[in-house]
């Protein structure tokens, strides 16, 4: 089953002795907002972790590939994973960052 996704500042308390993540499910969230069919959310797979469609390779694990120089053929190799899915990745994660409200929580460090 697919889960409602968005990663946004927690409003909630954490439960006694679970780790406190920082980010939760955004209430009200329109997961068909961000639609990628090589992209996968379920509960039964990595905690709900956006995965790859098909395995268990989280999109965290390629993104990070990608931004550390990993050439696509080299992940494609190493994670049994398409171009395709390498892309709709980067595209997965770029759809979510252009969802996000983004709030200044200090100054900015800018002098007049």
């Amino acid at each position: 089953m697919a889960s409602d996704y968005s990663l946004v500042k927690d409003q909630t308390t954490p439960k006694p002795g679970s780790p406190d993540p920082g980010f939760s499910v955004a209430r009200g969230y329109n997961p068909s907002a961000i639609n990628h069919d090589r992209i996968e959310i379920d509960a039964a797979i990595r905690h709900g972790q956006p995965v790859i469609r098909g395995t268990r390779v989280p999109v965290a694990r390629i993104l990070s590939e990608v931004a550390a120089g990993v050439a696509f053929d080299e992940i494609t190799r190493q994670y049994d994973v398409t171009v395709d899915d390498i892309r709709a990745a980067i595209a997965f994660a770029g759809d979510l960052v252009a969802e996000q409200a983004f709030v200044p929580v200090g100054p900015s460090g800018k002098k007049s």
